[in-house]
């Protein structure tokens, strides 16, 4: 299922009871949703978010683990391949890449609203050469805990933006 909201599209998560999943998160799903995309303009690589929720329901991944969505190659010959998913692991969101896991959020709404602060801060940018620390900034707010977790996913961005 999926909606429009502005000029953001949106997927919602439809009638099912994925197993496992707290009512909270269900609720968020149905009546928040996630972007159906989000990619950093002028950024040269995969995208930020990438949702696996266009049809309404959840798809588990070989672990088990509930895919909230993906990060995706956007250049070249492998266009739209996966490199790593989103999972929901118990009220968490947390980045699976091969062998590495790593934190992203304490809750899928705090992810949310975490990756679409950072999505419009980056896009505010003039050219993303100027990203800084500060494009952070409300993502942080929004999730300190996750934010500051050494090895987390923010703490590749932080990185990423580190002025040397």
């Amino acid at each position: 299922m999926s909606a429009s909201v502005g000029n953001s599209h949106r997927h919602h998560l439809g009638a099912s009871e994925p197993e496992g999943l707290g009512t909270e998160t269900i609720f968020f799903l149905r009546t928040q949703g996630v972007p159906a995309e989000l990619r950093l303009e002028g950024w040269v690589g995969p995208t930020l978010f990438t949702s696996e929720l266009a049809d309404g329901m959840l798809k588990r991944n070989t672990a088990g683990e509930w895919v909230l969505g993906t990060i995706r190659e956007t250049q070249g010959s492998s266009i739209g391949v996966s490199l790593a998913d989103f999972v929901i692991r118990g009220a968490q969101v947390v980045l699976v890449d091969g062998q590495t896991e790593r934190l992203v959020n304490r809750s899928v709404a705090r992810f949310v609203s975490s990756i679409e602060a950072f999505h419009s801060a980056f896009a505010a940018l003039l050219v993303w050469t100027e990203a800084g620390p500060s494009v952070l900034a409300a993502s942080q707010r929004i999730d300190p805990e996750a934010f500051n977790t050494p090895d987390g996913y923010w703490s590749l961005w932080v990185e990423e933006f580190s002025v040397d």
